[in-house]
């Protein structure tokens, strides 16, 4: 699947972009973490996770 580099946010003083994630894909990694690197003429992101929950994800965190 390819996605588009966008701006998503505009202000006078700085432009912020961001990548849309399917809600399908999106809705199992809430809360995840990205490095981004570039490489030559690509940008790559590399994906993890927090290694600290929050109390509130604790609190919220379903067993299978």
């Amino acid at each position: 699947m390819q996605v588009k580099l966008r701006e998503v946010v505009h202000s006078s003083k700085q432009i912020v972009y961001g990548v849309i994630v399917p809600s399908e894909i999106a809705m199992f990694f809430q809360g995840c973490f990205f490095s981004i690197e570039r490489s030559g003429n690509a940008i790559i992101l590399t994906s993890g996770t927090s290694l600290i929950p929050t109390k509130e994800q604790i609190k919220n965190y379903k067993f299978d």
